[in-house]
């Protein structure tokens, strides 16, 4: 059994935007809870799941859930009055389903962030346009530099002139902007450097080819195909109305019937794909554990929960 982590960066990207971007524009409650359970299971499934991590993510949600009826007073079904202003039934509803799909997607982009890594991210902007994943990956390595650098010339200016230093509001702004300055500078220059270094060794020059480790095989071509066709299922579906479903002026289902039964139980299948993998895997490597495992298996853990 393989995981989605371990598929090419392709397949994750695909999956990522296949179940997010149908759980956000298709506005069906069935889809939401299932996109947010699939999501909930996967964090659970691999070992990622925080107090830290769900409570401010539960306390958006709940907050837009209760907030909307605040804001929206559209429907027909008034629950009470706050301030002469009537709070309905359907503008509750409404609140619920945005913060069910808020709180999803927040929770499948917290898994995806921790399966597509830098290495994969340039991989798929290479294979699109290399002059891209040179611009990634410059970003990725020098953004954590400027702040070094801006944090190394703050500290020697501060050694430097701590004597008669001014420790006024406007002194301490002209010796920040100061520092920056000279941080926009230093960068500068390791950018010229960066470049000069890339074109001695060739970088652009017609013939060459960028590596990867990744390789595309016919698991993935398996597991893509899966993916396309149910995310394409579901837009048709959500196209021709079998997931229609009207908040206003009341709560009513506008679609149903056998089809929307089907639509739903294949965007279940495609929400939970990732968390069963991920315990199917665990659940095969514990019946084939050794010590040796064992160390991988708790690195793993601890690499996930960071």
């Amino acid at each position: 059994m393989v995981r989605l982590c371990d598929m090419h960066p392709s397949v994750t990207a695909a999956y990522a935007a296949a179940v997010v971007g149908i759980g956000m524009f298709i506005q069906n409650p069935v889809l939401q809870f299932l996109s947010l359970a699939g999501a909930l299971s996967f964090i659970i499934a691999s070992g990622s799941a925080s107090r830290r991590h769900i409570l401010p993510v539960a306390g958006i949600a709940a907050a837009v859930a209760f907030l909307n009826p605040l804001i929206s007073h559209r429907g027909s079904t008034v629950l009470l009055y706050v301030n002469g202003n009537p709070c309905t039934l359907e503008a509750l509803a409404w609140g619920a389903n945005s913060g069910i799909m808020i709180a999803a997607v927040l929770f499948w982009t917290f898994s995806f962030s921790k399966i597509l890594t830098v290495e994969k991210v340039i991989c798929l902007a290479g294979g699109l346009s290399p002059r891209i994943a040179a611009v990634i990956s410059s970003a990725f390595r020098h953004i954590p530099l400027f702040g070094r650098y801006y944090s190394e010339i703050s500290s020697l200016r501060k050694a430097c002139v701590a004597s008669d230093s001014d420790l006024s509001p406007a002194g301490r702004i002209r010796d920040s902007a100061a520092a920056f300055s000279a941080t926009v500078g230093l960068a500068l220059e390791t950018g010229i450097d960066a470049a000069d270094s890339m074109d001695a060794r060739g970088w652009g020059a017609p013939g060459r080819r960028s590596f990867s480790r990744f390789t595309f095989t016919r698991r993935d071509t398996a597991v893509l195909i899966f993916i396309a066709a149910a995310a394409g299922i579901e837009i048709a579906a959500g196209a021709s109305g079998f997931l229609g479903f009207d908040f206003y002026p009341s709560l009513c289902f506008s679609g149903g019937g056998p089809a929307a039964a089907a639509a739903y139980a294949l965007f279940a299948l495609l929400s939970f794909f990732p968390a069963a993998n991920e315990a199917a895997w665990r659940i095969f490597w514990k019946k084939r554990k050794t010590p040796r495992e064992t160390d991988v298996e708790r690195r793993l853990r601890e690499q996930w929960k960071e």
